[in-house]
């Protein structure tokens, strides 16, 4: 069972440059956490440099909590899909990996470059489903939005 979470932004800058800063944007200065999720702390490099299908980091949090963020598919400058897997923390009881991917599209007419960051949630179990929902919408949404906010800036600037 799958819970969807998407948010948007436009910024105005090329498409290529958008998608190479966002892919290796600064991850702890951009996912500062938000009420019950906690901060990224860092990225520990697994496998290959975070430019490949394939590579794999590890992503910890404040709370010491981790998950292992893989890349699944890479089109620069349109699109990149990673999976968040091997959950610990709170958040393994709800989910049991985390599909995520970011599409870029150039508006020649407004000289500006959308991005829309999406999620699919896999809950765990039929049993957690309405309370990984809860969580989705009401806890996960919110960060996603806070965090969209906060790339939208770093690009703008």
């Amino acid at each position: 069972m799958i819970i969807c979470a998407e948010v948007h932004t436009e910024v105005r800058r090329a498409q290529e440059q958008t998608f190479e800063q966002l892919v290796h944007i600064d991850v702890p200065s951009i996912f500062t956490g938000r009420g019950l999720i906690a901060a990224v702390e860092k990225t520990e490099p697994i496998e290959g440099d975070w430019q490949q299908a394939g590579d794999r980091r590890w992503v910890i949090m404040s709370d010491q909590s981790r998950l292992q963020e893989r890349i699944l598919k890479i089109e620069k400058p349109h699109f990149f899909s990673y999976q968040l897997e091997k959950i610990s923390g709170p958040l393994a009881f709800l989910v049991h990996s985390i599909e995520g991917d970011w599409i870029y599209r150039f508006n020649q007419s407004h000289q500006e470059t959308s991005i829309h960051w999406r999620y699919n949630f896999r809950a765990r179990n039929a049993l957690v489903y309405p309370l990984a929902w809860c969580f989705v919408r009401m806890i996960w949404m919110p960060y996603m939005r806070q965090v969209i906010k906060k790339i939208n800036t770093v690009l703008s600037a």
